[in-house]
């Protein structure tokens, strides 16, 4: 998912791109077709099929100089448990091949081009793929020209190299840990359980790495105790998620079938329980109000017009600028999501809005976002007004802040210093938390600004031009499988 952005960049920058993507078509296509004359009997059965070209595919990238164990982990994602009929298309072994293995194959050569453009080391791999014919020569020049416009700005070049290794970093740090985290699943307090999993599982998940983790006892936890997490806990927050959304999210990442009549009655008791204590909601319980109305989300539970205007209804005053500069920037951003959410941006007294937005902006800087008026830069603050802007169509107020510069450090300082274990450090985890969730919009949210906000920081500036000159940049349909966030829930799902 953190090369999504680039593919787009790289997408936008190379006339041969559509030529590129057919030769890997006509390549693979053509190995299915010998596989089919041999295996006739699978063509109308695709889990078969799936399990038969796998393996092929594989033994091409081993072939090519690929690791077999990183190959395997990039076709054993989540991505190709989707059934095709979900895909909205009808279905053939070439539907097959076009919606569910092709966007995993051009997203395994695509990285392999990436790294060729910040490491030498990466040459042999191209050569094999020219040799098999999967890039042309005119195609390996256009490269090699973003190569030499990389290496005579050494700064841009120095800052993609560090963004690319995030990954590696990641999933070196998760995996050397991989009995300290899958230790996490047996703790005996739910709510240390949950939360923890909840904000490492969504880390993984964002680095595609599920297939080198066990969480058979997590399901096992989930499938048998689920009502343990329906209780709220005191002091939700933003770095003390709400139980029973985390163990929802897990749930329904992992597959598993949960009671949904039984969970919504405990929502509906949840929301009760909030108009009850609290006469102003979505003033005084900001938080936990996010995470129900996430957990609605996820259980499809609609709240009636008369239950949202209970939740949502505010005084004018709690909107004056004297009042706002003592809350912290994540709350003014999760109000106006949430106002979004509920589809009521348009319904808000403008005003309100206009001083909400002018509070945040004057916490933007430079060097990042603060979470207080004269406060500390926050990865949290972060990546709820990226969220907030993208809701409402504002990113265009964010160019002049050098927020991925921040971002990136922060990932590689709390990375350096996070010890999982059952008494981990929760401020460095949420901090790498938020700081990879930033980078989960930067790369899944299709808009033209942040595209350019990845080309700023990332390339030279003649490459910038060239995506700013480009009418087609974001038109350009990625081939490789793609993610995007939900402007309304959040969450990140696939687009075909």
């Amino acid at each position: 998912m953190i090369f999504q952005g680039l593919f787009e960049i790289l997408n936008s920058c190379f006339s041969g791109i559509k030529i590129f993507y057919n030769n890997i078509d006509r390549y693979f296509l053509e190995k299915i077709g010998d596989l089919l004359r041999i295996h006739q009997d699978i063509e109308n059965n695709f889990d078969t099929a799936l399990e038969k070209i796998i393996p092929i595919i594989i033994d091409e990238f081993v072939e090519i100089g690929l690791y077999r164990a990183k190959v395997q982990n990039r076709l054993s994602a989540k991505f190709l448990t989707i059934k095709i009929e979900q895909m909205g298309t009808r279905s053939s072994i070439i539907d097959l091949y076009e919606k569910k293995i092709a966007p995993l194959v051009y997203e395994i050569i695509m990285e392999q081009i990436i790294f060729y453009l910040v490491d030498d080391r990466a040459i042999p791999i191209l050569l094999n793929f020219r040799k098999k014919g999967l890039i042309e020569l005119e195609f390996i020049i256009e490269l090699r020209n973003l190569k030499n416009s990389l290496e005579n700005s050494p700064k841009k070049l120095e800052k993609l190299k560090r963004y690319i290794r995030i990954r590696d970093k990641i999933i070196i740090k998760f995996c050397e840990n991989k009995e300290k985290i899958e230790s996490l699943e047996d703790l005996d307090n739910p709510q240390n359980k949950i939360q923890l999993m909840y904000l490492i599982y969504k880390i993984i998940d964002f680095f595609d790495i599920q297939y080198f983790f066990n969480f058979s006892h997590l399901k096992e936890y989930l499938k048998n105790h689920l009502e343990d997490c329906m209780e709220c806990i005191p002091l939700i927050s933003l770095k003390n998620p709400d139980l029973c959304y985390c163990a929802l999210y897990l749930a329904n990442q992992l597959d598993i079938n949960i009671n949904e009549e039984k969970v919504k009655e405990y929502l509906l008791n949840a929301y009760e329980d909030q108009v009850e204590e609290f006469e102003f909601p979505i003033i005084e319980a900001t938080n936990q109000l996010f995470f129900f109305l996430k957990s609605t989300s996820l259980t499809k539970l609609w709240l009636t017009n008369e239950q949202i205007n209970e939740i949502v209804k505010y005084e004018p005053e709690f909107f004056e600028s004297q009042h706002l500069e003592e809350v912290e920037t994540s709350q003014l951003a999760i109000i106006l999501t949430t106002f979004a959410f509920l589809e009521l941006f348009n319904k808000v007294d403008e005003n309100s809005i206009k001083t909400i937005y002018e509070e945040i902006e004057k916490r933007i800087t430079p060097e990042g976002i603060k979470q207080n008026t004269n406060g500390f830069y926050s990865s949290e603050a972060t990546f709820y007004v990226l969220f907030s802007n993208y809701v409402n169509q504002n990113l265009d107020k964010l160019k002049s802040s050098n927020i991925l510069d921040n971002i990136v450090s922060k990932i590689y300082r709390n990375l350096e210093f996070l010890d999982f274990s059952k008494d981990m450090n929760m401020d460095l985890l949420t901090e790498l938390f938020y700081s990879v969730e930033s980078l989960r919009l930067f790369n899944c949210i299709k808009l033209k600004e942040n595209t350019i906000h990845l080309v700023k920081y990332l390339f030279p500036e003649e490459i910038e031009n060239k995506i700013l000159n480009n009418t087609e940049t974001i038109k350009l349909k990625v081939r490789s499988k793609y993610l995007m966030v939900n402007r309304t829930t959040g969450e990140t799902n696939y687009i075909f």
